[in-house]
């Protein structure tokens, strides 16, 4: 797999992690989206590709943003439908964007920590 994720299993369900950990360049920052771009678009259409983000530590930019909302379009016009996302690690002012995007999307939560994330996207993958 890629630099930036990884499919993990976690009680028999297929988890894609997403590392931002420590990303402070713009350019790695794109160049991650890119490959979880490409990764979710590789798997079967019609599939519910739960997502863990990891931001700590890592800087949240206006493009990151804008780049990020483009995956998610692309994405849905590609035939995907939405998928659980779960984000740990996020600052203060990375949870008031999420909180933002989360009006629109029910399926978007913020974790402390990846054991809760991957226990709460276990029990919307069965849901689905």
């Amino acid at each position: 797999m890629g630099e930036y994720c990884s499919w993990v299993n976690y009680k028999d369900q297929k988890i894609l992690v997403a590392n931002f950990s420590g990303i402070q360049d713009l350019s790695k920052y794109l160049g991650a989206i890119e490959e979880i771009e490409k990764e979710l678009l590789s798997q079967p259409k019609g599939s519910v590709m739960p997502l863990l983000l990891d931001m700590s530590n890592s800087r949240l930019f206006k493009e990151v943003s804008d780049r990020g909302r483009q995956m998610i379009d692309t994405i849905k016009k590609a035939g995907y439908p939405d998928s659980p996302t779960a984000i740990v690690g996020a600052s203060s002012f990375q949870k008031a964007v999420i909180s933002a995007i989360a009006v629109f999307r029910h399926d978007i939560r913020v974790f402390d920590d990846q054991q809760s994330a991957k226990e709460w996207l276990e029990k919307q993958i069965k849901k689905s």
